[in-house]
């Protein structure tokens, strides 16, 4: 590569994005041997993540009972899988908000964050404790403040779900009679021929102080002439067919997204005996005391009784009741896994039933660029031998189905090949004298 100031003429090989992205609401498992253990969307569950979450469900069964549990226990009664449950709804819904462009500014985040009892001393927030506690549980700052932005967020996608919100009528009104109303207009073209004299030349005096006063008009960043080949999947997928039973498999492999019974978004709040069970409904009942203030009263947080969205199966004998109400509401005590337990109903997520036949046009596409990630990453080590070779951009697209490029590329280019951020990257660490490199 040749770097200059002001232009450089170089060339740089870019293998098209190899990341296998799932759409909808499709999860993959991962093994261990992996830091991601689930995907929904664009959201990536951590295994720290599932770790915190099974840890969290521990606490909370101990805290309910009274009873020590150890991990194994914790598999046996099923926390391992209401804590992934619990991450995949919870990740669902934070894809839906970064969907839907939702978001919390940084004051409310920071308010949040000082609210909370485990980081505060005699004298209030502290920024001390703060930080330790988060070393402790294997996370920082900037992590933990993202996700307490994306929480935020995604409360208000679940409040929408559960309260059943209606768009108000001013804001349904202002739409309709913004894309219905009309306007007449009345224009005329002014041209130099209708101004009264011809506008004269101007002087160098004139040019020079404009010159002077513009200069960012008349800068160019350093920048780099950069050759390169690449290859991305949608680039290759329009030449590559499927059949079938391709399409079938993919289709298979992702049938809950396709196929999914009944639904309801569900909490549970277990309790050691069937008396202080009943006790507590009967509270409720009366109106002396609601859902939340009752989980609050144990000590603890509405997600520590979250189950996320659940099938009938889900719920043991318990099912019926639950799954008998037709808008969201209170019902127990009924048995559960834990104990006898109260259920709080808070939205129903309808059955849903697509036929292969009416996925296929969907999924055709994806298996296509399934198939073209797979073959890029099979040209890879060809791809690098011509490098190693002396081969130059335009010899590899000659050789292979890269395509070559050329761009003038700095930091205020996003056109392109420079709309990625690994190009972007690659392109900015680039030097006089660099070999050609296979980036991802």
């Amino acid at each position: 590569m040749a770097k200059k100031q002001g232009m450089g003429t170089g060339m740089w090989l870019i293998m098209g994005l190899l990341i296998l992205s799932l759409g909808g609401f499709g999860v993959t498992q991962f093994g261990s041997s992996v830091s991601a253990v689930a995907e929904v969307g664009d959201v990536e569950i951590t295994s720290n993540d599932y770790a915190r979450a099974v840890q969290n469900q521990m606490s909370a069964f101990q805290r309910q009972t009274g009873q020590p549990v150890t991990f194994q226990t914790a598999q046996a009664l099923g926390l391992d899988r209401i804590a992934l449950g619990q991450l995949i709804s919870a990740a669902a819904i934070e894809n839906e908000t970064r969907r839907a462009g939702l978001s919390a500014g940084d004051e409310l985040v920071s308010e949040e964050i000082q609210n909370i009892s485990a980081f505060q001393s005699a004298a209030g927030f502290d920024r001390t404790v703060y930080e330790m506690a988060l070393r402790q549980n294997g996370t920082n700052p900037r992590e933990f403040e993202e996700q307490i932005r994306s929480d935020i967020a995604a409360q208000l996608v679940r409040r929408a779900v559960g309260a059943g919100v209606s768009t108000p009528a001013v804001f349904t009104d202002t739409l309709f009679n913004h894309a219905r109303e009309i306007r007449d207009v009345t224009w005329a073209r002014l041209t130099e021929d209708d101004l009264p004299e011809p506008i004269p030349a101007p002087t160098e005096t004139q040019l020079a102080e404009f010159h002077e006063a513009n200069p960012e008009a008349f800068t160019r960043p350093e920048t780099k002439v950069i050759r390169y080949a690449w290859l991305t999947p949608d680039m290759l997928a329009p030449n590559i067919e499927v059949s079938d039973e391709q399409v079938r498999a993919l289709y298979d492999a992702r049938i809950d997204e396709f196929v999914r019974p009944e639904r309801r978004l569900v909490e549970r709040l277990v309790f050691s005996t069937q008396s202080d069970a009943e006790a507590a409904m009967a509270r409720i009942d009366s109106g002396e005391i609601t859902f939340d203030d009752l989980v609050a009263e144990r000590g603890l947080s509405l997600d520590d009784v979250d189950m996320g969205d659940v099938a009938q199966e889900d719920l043991g004998t318990a099912a019926a009741e639950v799954f008998a109400l037709e808008e969201p509401g209170v019902v127990g005590p009924l048995a559960s896994s834990l104990g006898p337990a109260i259920f709080r109903m808070n939205g129903i997520l309808a059955a849903e039933n697509v036929d292969f036949l009416e996925a296929r046009d969907s999924l055709a596409p994806e298996a296509a660029a399934d198939r073209a990630r797979r073959l890029i990453n099979d040209m890879i080590g060809d791809v690098e031998d011509l490098l190693a070779g002396g081969a130059d951009a335009a010899l590899i697209a000659e050789r292979t189905d890269l395509e070559e490029g050329s761009i003038e590329w700095n930091v205020n280019v996003f056109d392109g090949i420079a709309a990625y951020q690994d190009f972007r990257i690659a392109a900015a660490g680039t030097s006089p004298g660099d070999f050609g490199e296979v980036v991802q």
